[in-house]
């Protein structure tokens, strides 16, 4: 589609929204309110509606509070929010968060206090990281109470950047993974601030730790209860109830560089796969 940011009329959005045959609906867009006038106007034409709507976006919306108001004026009762890591350096290498005004933690602060609940997205296997990225991880999830959590393992997509340099480096145990039907969160490549068995077992265990019952029911009293209804304490236990159930079957998946039999040895011109 090209490089170019196209936004469409808002009447056209509205009409679409009114279309739908339901109260509730996800807002799909990556670059929400990337142009915050235009999300200003979208978000006060939904306030007569009276839906509810989630959606995602970047962080960087809670900057502006009026927009934030807006938005939950609108309906707007929960955000996915990529955080992606909680060290700066990774946020620099991905070119992803720059020039933020607020931190985190203030960014989760503003979201609550307009009621929209946090799903808050990490992945681990960057370059900067090293194995106290999960205890740090552990500690901002639990001091800025979000509602819930995904936490994930970097894949190197074919075609990327990462996927090239990894390979260049003789770093990937399976170069020719997606051909090998792996399941989400298999480590498929050699990390570089930590050995293979550590970011496994720091990931099995923050996930154990996000998603044990005490966690969940500590994390719930993030928005304040006067403003976590009946609709959104339900969200929010089945979201949490379904993610543990889901995370933790996963969690003992056969990785790679655990059977070395799984790792592909089929050679590419100029590259040693990674043992």
């Amino acid at each position: 589609m090209g490089r170019q940011y196209r936004s469409r009329a808002i009447p056209e959005v509205i009409r679409e929204i009114e279309s739908i045959d339901s109260r509730q609906f996800f807002l799909v867009d990556d670059a929400l309110a990337l142009n915050r006038a235009e999300a200003k106007k979208l978000f006060a034409e939904m306030i007569p509606l009276r839906l509810r709507w989630a959606g995602q976006g970047p962080v960087s919306l809670a900057e502006d509070l009026e927009l934030l108001r807006l938005m939950r004026r609108s309906g707007c009762v929960g955000l996915l929010i990529g955080f992606e890591s909680v060290q700066k350096e990774t946020h620099d290498g991905m070119r992803k968060i720059r020039n933020l005004k607020i931190d985190f933690s203030e960014a989760v602060r503003r979201f609550h206090g307009e009621g929209i609940a946090i799903l808050g997205a990490f992945i681990f296997g960057f370059d900067h990281e090293n194995k106290s990225v999960f205890d740090r991880t552990l500690e901002f999830i639990t001091k800025c109470r979000l509602d819930c959590v995904e936490l994930r393992i970097l894949a190197p997509f074919p075609g990327t950047r990462l996927y090239s340099r990894l390979l260049r480096e003789g770093r990937l145990f399976v170069p020719h993974w997606w051909l090998q039907g792996y399941p989400p969160d298999t480590l498929l490549f050699q990390p570089k601030g930590m050995t293979a068995e550590e970011l496994i077992e720091g990931f099995t265990r923050l996930n154990r730790q996000t998603y044990s019952y005490g966690s969940m029911i500590k994390r719930f009293f993030g928005i304040n209860p006067w403003k976590r209804n009946l609709f959104g304490s339900l969200i929010y236990a089945g979201s949490n109830l379904a993610t543990r159930k889901r995370y933790f079957k996963g969690l003992n998946i056969q990785q790679p560089f655990e059977t070395p039999s799984l790792i592909e040895t089929q050679s590419i011109p100029g590259v040693k796969p990674a043992c």
